[in-house]
């Protein structure tokens, strides 16, 4: 029979408190890009009442800047720790050309010694402008399916490898909802199938649009049922925990990745067996 045990459903309520504490985490990193990406913008847009060497001069003068790493064939006039740009004339004075897009850091670095007074006034509205630009986002949002897949192995009660396969349905832009469907050779014949439902909060990006509906990250809470067979009878089971998937951050590592803890529960009669279960894996 599979039904959960007590410790199954207070591993849930922990995996729903975390969801609950993270739920504004996926949105704020959007808002945190947003600003960089508006700052980007109106910084390139400007002119600034200055002669590019001046004002080379004055960035010079609250960052450390070098022409080390500059590429000579991309005009470039000096480097920050974060980004190399170029200073040139304008009609009005000079404008600022970086190489690549700025976080809001980046862009204060090279605005403030150019005109303070314009990016005072410009941060004024900030917070409100990009408030708007997210609930516009969110509003556009079209819900959709996606795919996710893995090879993994777990540890705990049983050690084995496995495979997974199941779909995405992303509700809205922060929150998406999955079925899976495990398959876990155990060893001497011995496999184990779980059908699980995970709830997982991320953000649609687009890496997603690009990954099969994939998230860059994602937090999620996973329950559902197990069974265990081969040569011993049929025993269900029950697992409730949470889990971590990296498919765009994952550092020097370059493959998506992820981590399930969970607690289980197998039955055999009326008697249950309670473990805890760790699965490391890589896949979408």
């Amino acid at each position: 029979m599979f039904r959960a045990s007590p410790r199954n459903l207070s591993t849930a309520l922990l995996g729903l408190l975390l969801l609950v504490g993270a739920s504004g985490c996926f949105r704020a990193v959007r808002a945190w890009e947003l600003r960089g990406e508006m700052l980007d913008h109106e910084l390139r847009d400007r002119s600034f009442p200055v002669a590019p060497a001046e004002g080379l001069a004055r960035i010079g003068a609250i960052a450390s800047l070098s022409r080390t790493v500059c590429r000579d064939d991309a005009g470039c006039s000096a480097c920050t720790r974060e980004t190399c740009f170029a200073l040139e004339p304008s009609d009005a004075g000079t404008r600022v050309v970086p190489d690549q897009r700025l976080s809001e850091e980046s862009a204060r670095t090279l605005w403030q010694p150019l005109d303070a007074e314009s990016l005072t006034q410009d941060s004024r509205g900030l917070d409100e402008r990009v408030e708007a630009a997210l609930l516009a986002e969110e509003a556009r949002f079209v819900p959709r399916f996606g795919l996710t897949f893995g090879a993994f192995i777990g540890i705990g009660p049983e050690a084995g490898v496995g495979l997974r396969l199941g779909v995405r349905r992303w509700h809205e832009m922060h929150v998406l909802s999955s079925l899976v469907a495990e398959y876990e050779y155990l060893g001497t014949d011995l496999r184990q199938a779980a059908l699980l439902g995970r709830l997982e909060l991320s953000r649609w990006s687009e890496f997603s649009a690009h990954a099969l509906g994939a998230p860059s990250a994602s937090v999620g809470l996973v329950v559902g049922a197990t069974g265990m067979f081969g040569p011993v009878p049929f025993t269900p089971g029950f697992r409730a925990g949470f889990d971590l998937h990296l498919n765009e951050y994952t550092g020097g590592l370059a493959i998506p990745f992820f981590i399930e803890l969970a607690e289980t529960t197998t039955w055999s009669g009326a008697t249950p067996r309670l473990g805890a279960r760790f699965e490391v894996g890589f896949g979408l």
